[in-house]
């Protein structure tokens, strides 16, 4: 997929040593206790479970790279998630790109390759309840909390809903 800035291509084993360092930066991981300061190895295990979903169909990881220098701007993924009962889509963006519009650019993309090409009705993200920019973010992608719960991401968790408006 190509946006304005960014190419997203599915991950593949080339990618980690930048993934590595992206998910080694203090805060990236702020909102998702579980994988906060994690060893090399542990963040190896989620990396390589990334690239299961990829290599067996499950699930998409893009790795977002800036169209003029190839630079890894941050993660796009779009995946089974509750007991698979719910396609959740979310981003990660490198702190040196914060606050600059990618995240929407590649959300966006996200949300349209859900529902144009793979036909989904509904999308759901799922977001820490402190993570007041991702909240704004969803806000603006036009979806729309359902509930709150207790998640497995943080203490509470607001499930927000895209529901594509011509299903």
């Amino acid at each position: 997929m190509i946006t304005a800035r960014t190419h997203l291509k599915l991950i593949t084993e080339q990618d980690w040593p930048e993934f590595l360092r992206m998910y080694q930066e203090p805060d990236t991981f702020r909102y998702i206790p579980k994988l906060q300061g994690r060893t090399e190895a542990e963040y190896r295990r989620f990396y390589s479970s990334r690239l299961q979903w990829v290599k067996t169909g499950q699930g998409y990881y893009w790795a977002a790279r800036s169209i003029e220098d190839g630079e890894l701007i941050g993660a796009l993924n779009l995946y089974p998630y509750h007991q698979a009962s719910m396609i959740h889509l979310g981003c990660q963006i490198r702190q040196q790109y914060w606050g600059l519009g990618y995240a929407t650019e590649i959300m966006t993309a996200g949300r349209d390759f859900g529902t144009f090409q793979l036909g989904l009705a509904v999308i759901y993200a799922i977001v820490d309840l402190q993570n007041l920019a991702s909240i704004h973010l969803l806000d603006k992608l036009k979806f729309v909390q359902k509930h709150v719960e207790k998640s497995n991401m943080g203490p509470l968790t607001a499930v927000y809903e895209y529901v594509y408006p011509h299903h």
